[in-house]
């Protein structure tokens, strides 16, 4: 028989012990580590990448007041941009196929006094913010689903016919190229 070597047994056992923290360690986070890109105060959440990657859409209180807006941030998280500033509470739905346009659902606040709202309703801006277009005004409540490939259509999850809830359906709605 062969005589083991103790500091053969040593090293091997250090080897082996390196090269399980480094699977572990490369599959806990898939080898990758979340990046942060906000740290504000409010709630956010992520709205889309942009289709060619470079911007994310952003919806949130930055400043924890309340109300929520719609931004777009580099892709890195830097250059914050107010897409909306509406009395309500508003969320992105996404960007069309050419990036020049977004989808906004939004919960316009008619009374703040008696915290009375439309409903959610889906509209339709400019990349910056500009030319707000309402698609919907239903009894119930409406929410953009996204573009369809060639930009033309949006589909949108509501109730066309009363604010019952847990009666939504889904559309699809033309829109207009400009």
């Amino acid at each position: 028989m062969d005589e083991i070597n103790e500091g053969d047994h040593w090293g091997r056992s250090i080897v082996l012990f390196v090269i399980l923290l480094i699977i572990i360690g490369s599959c806990s986070s898939g080898g990758n580590d979340p990046v942060q890109l906000t740290d504000w105060p409010g709630f956010e959440w992520a709205g889309g990448w942009s289709p060619d990657g470079s911007r994310i859409l952003i919806s949130g209180d930055p400043d924890g007041v309340g109300g929520n807006d719609v931004f777009i941030v580099d892709a890195d998280g830097s250059n914050r941009v107010q897409l909306t500033d509406w009395p309500g509470d508003e969320s992105a739905g996404g960007w069309s196929t050419d990036s020049s346009r977004i989808l906004i659902n939004s919960r316009i606040l008619i009374n703040s006094a008696q915290d009375v709202d439309s409903g959610q309703d889906v509209f339709v801006v400019d990349a910056d913010g500009s030319n707000r277009v309402q698609l919907t005004d239903w009894p119930g409540d409406e929410y953009a689903g996204g573009w369809s490939p060639d930009g033309s259509r949006i589909l949108i999850s509501g109730n066309r016919h009363s604010s019952e809830w847990g009666k939504d359906d889904v559309y699809v709605i033309r829109v207009s190229s400009q």
